[in-house]
């Protein structure tokens, strides 16, 4: 199965179960996104405790990020395909998915 959720979905849902504003959930969103970027500029990898490790890896199409998921978190995301065996999925840097 390949869903797509569009970033105010993620926002309202992420709201919704933490009871806070769409606000304050999409804030969160983003300084996640900066604090893994930043990481990963700084040191080639990022291990966020609960989440996952993010780590740059060199391919011969140019460099890409790889995320492994935690455990818990990989269990609790069994919708998600690769996540239930808590495989890795890769992310490439300039491929971006346009709705």
């Amino acid at each position: 199965m390949n869903r797509t959720i569009a970033l105010p979905a993620l926002v309202a849902e992420l709201a919704r179960t933490n009871n806070c504003a769409d606000e304050t959930a999409s804030e969160f969103l983003h300084a996640l996104a900066r604090v893994v970027s930043k990481g990963l500029a700084e040191d080639g990898a990022v291990t966020v405790s609960g989440i996952g490790i993010f780590k740059i890896i060199d391919k011969p199409g140019g460099p890409e990020v790889d995320f492994l998921p935690d455990a818990e978190l990989a269990a609790e995301a069994q919708h998600f395909h690769g996540c239930i065996r808590g495989e890795r999925a890769t992310f490439r840097p300039g491929a971006v998915h346009a709705e």
